[in-house]
């Protein structure tokens, strides 16, 4: 099988190519030029192109030059918005992504199957659709305007809806890779007094449920739940790694300002009866423990440090 992922060279996309080329599939990434570098170096294999995803003609280009089996869509803007432009660049930049994936596939006459990566962010407390985050109901909206789109055009499109995922080259600002820059520095982190609770579930596991969504006879639509069904909080994360550590790891004072994220609802993995041969396959202390080891390479070290703006 061929694959395609746009949005290569952020986490979740990143991971979803090593384990593919892992796999032995031929593997394509679509990148913003000069991104994904770092996190795609153990794995010359995979073929990169350079695309800006907002832009039709360049994905037709893309997909037809490379007739890919199935397209991975995992490129999103980053933040959660807090102010007016970054509200607007991201509610814009979502909309201009969407529709130049789908219209573009659709130009250059994509048959396959598009697996389109979405958030948990986007469901409320009692399952619904209404996120207390601007982030999560761009993602609600860019789920349904996604599905319809891609009805309309005839394309077969199912969604992965990742909870909260952790891993190898997650955004150094998260609290995983905060606790793990602590960890080497030999310094602590602050954490709110009240812990957030949430469904953690390892980058390699999200990669094996889009493989399985895109290798599947006939998926339905989804949304398939990236996630355990065993949510942790923030609190024990932290419990966790300093066990891995071997270090302390949480200040002493608590952090004075919010959790952007808070609680996510949780999540109900995908079974048999889906139509999906997947379960996730790494509890979280084992996953915390690959996680420190990562962070101890050099790509590591270099990702945590130097992307968080730390010296």
């Amino acid at each position: 099988m061929r694959l395609l992922i746009l949005g290569g060279g952020g986490a979740i996309g990143s991971a979803i190519a090593r384990h593919a080329d892992d796999t032995g599939l031929d593997t394509h990434v679509g990148l913003r030029p000069g991104a994904g570098r770092l996190c795609l170096a153990s794995h010359p294999r995979i073929h990169r192109h350079d695309i800006d995803v907002a832009d039709a003609v360049a994905v037709e280009s893309l997909v037809a030059a490379n007739a890919p089996d199935c397209i991975v869509m995992a490129a999103f803007p980053h933040g959660l918005a807090p102010q007016r432009q970054a509200r607007k660049d991201m509610l814009l930049g979502m909309c201009r992504n969407l529709l130049a994936v789908l219209e573009g596939a659709h130009a250059a006459g994509f048959g396959g199957r598009i697996v389109w990566i979405g958030s948990a962010l986007a469901i409320d407390r009692t399952g619904g659709t209404r996120s207390p985050h601007f982030r999560g109901a761009v993602k609600a909206a860019e789920s349904l305007l996604a599905a319809q789109l891609a009805a309309q055009l005839g394309l077969a499109l199912s969604e992965v809806r990742v909870f909260t995922g952790y891993g190898p080259f997650e955004q150094p600002q998260r609290l995983v890779p905060s606790l793990l820059r602590a960890a080497l520095s030999g310094t602590r982190v602050p954490l709110v007094a009240t812990p957030a609770h949430r469904d953690w579930i390892h980058y390699e596991d999200i990669a094996r449920l889009c493989l399985a969504v895109a290798s599947a006879p006939s998926p339905h639509a989804g949304p398939f739940h990236a996630c355990t069904g065993k949510p942790a909080d923030t609190h024990e994360i932290a419990r966790l790694l300093g066990e891995i550590t071997g270090m302390a790891l949480v200040a002493d004072t608590p952090f004075e300002g919010h959790d952007h994220y808070g609680d996510v609802p949780r999540g109900m993995p995908p079974t048999r009866a889906d139509g999906i041969d997947w379960a996730p396959g790494i509890d979280l202390r084992e996953g915390l423990a690959r996680t420190w080891e990562w962070a101890r390479t050099r790509a590591g070290r270099e990702h945590l440090f130097a992307m968080a703006g730390a010296t």
